[in-house]
């Protein structure tokens, strides 16, 4: 049983744990991640592990605002007798965990300036400006559930594989 706390911990952090189960062979498994288009998702296969995400461009018009927030899946193949079963972790992407940590950063620079007298923030700075990361933090976690449902659900006709 998961404790409430570590449920919440990794809602916030933006990460899902959960379990495929299919009736193919590790072997198949594999051949069918390796079969994914190159073009719009990045794989990588060692050993009875993978980690997936869709390519993103970072400069030009692919660019939205909730794009960095796709989810990282890393999958685990334990083969047994008769079934499969695929231990799977999404979490965000590596530049979506670069920027908002910027910006927590800076509102904890903030904060610190602001006590310690350096900076007199409040008097140069609204103090609603301190709620955006925790705005941008939300919305893209909104979307990394979407996503990440939307991922989940391609990863299960791609394998043929039921949730546990």
């Amino acid at each position: 049983m998961v404790s409430k706390s570590k449920i919440l911990l990794n809602y916030l952090f933006m990460r899902e744990r959960y379990i495929l189960y299919t009736h193919l062979s590790e072997k198949k498994i594999l051949d069918r991640i390796s079969s994914i288009l190159q073009e719009k998702y990045f794989h990588r296969i060692i050993q009875n592990q993978f980690q997936m995400y869709r390519k993103v461009s970072y400069i030009g018009e692919d660019m939205s605002s909730s794009s960095i927030a796709i989810p990282y899946l890393q999958g685990t193949i334990f083969p047994e007798a008769k079934i499969s079963f695929v231990s799977i972790i999404t979490k965000p992407h590596p530049m979506f965990t670069f920027i908002t940590s910027l910006f927590y950063v800076i509102v904890i620079t903030l904060i610190i300036a602001d006590t310690f007298g350096i900076l007199n923030a409040t008097a140069k700075i609204s103090p609603m400006i301190l709620f955006l990361p925790i705005v941008w933090h939300f919305h893209h976690l909104i979307y990394f559930k979407n996503e990440s449902n939307i991922i989940k659900k391609f990863l299960m006709q791609v394998l043929e594989a039921k949730d546990s």
